[in-house]
């Protein structure tokens, strides 16, 4: 069994997006990456393997998983 990833990622107008691996479209689009952010572990926590992967506008990339009480981050 492999983990579902689930992207948050900005566009070229400032545009952050939640979009699941599976989808060839966004599920979801907000004004700031906190709200991607929340959206996309809302919908990761549904899952029993999930991880939401973060690419910043520098291209830095981090892996949230959602879990328990709290979140465990992963560089």
């Amino acid at each position: 069994m492999s983990t579902y990833l689930i992207h948050v990622k900005s566009s070229s107008t400032g545009i952050w997006t939640v979009q699941p691996e599976d989808r060839e479209v966004p599920l979801s689009e907000h004004t700031t990456e906190t709200e991607a952010e929340n959206a996309a572990i809302e919908r990761a926590s549904a899952f029993d393997d999930a991880s939401v992967v973060i690419h910043d506008r520098y291209a830095r990339v981090r892996v949230v998983r959602p879990g328990g009480a709290g979140m465990r981050r992963r560089r």
